[in-house]
């Protein structure tokens, strides 16, 4: 299950509600390029730092994933496979 966004830098951890908040954090912390060599994921309820495409996969198979309910199929979101923070809440 997915808990919260999240976004890894340097070998740290950002969370928040959204990956704006995470980077947010990220500025307040005082970290430079926030938007460079980081990677947008989330983290699950094992504490588990996992990518947007292994996020999208536990969302689907845990019944979290809401983006077939807010977005048609001709939707240019509806193929693909990766999670934002929007599917879920």
């Amino acid at each position: 299950m997915i808990y919260y966004s999240a976004i890894k830098k340097d070998n740290k951890i950002y969370v928040g509600k959204r990956h704006g908040e995470c980077f947010a954090k990220m500025t307040r912390c005082g970290v430079k390029n926030v938007g460079i060599d980081s990677v947008q994921g989330f983290i699950t309820n094992k504490g588990k730092f996992v990518d947007r495409e292994e996020a999208y996969k536990i969302a689907k198979s845990c019944g979290q994933y809401k983006r077939e309910q807010l977005c048609s199929e001709d939707c240019a979101l509806s193929t693909l496979k990766i999670l934002f923070s929007e599917d879920l809440w």
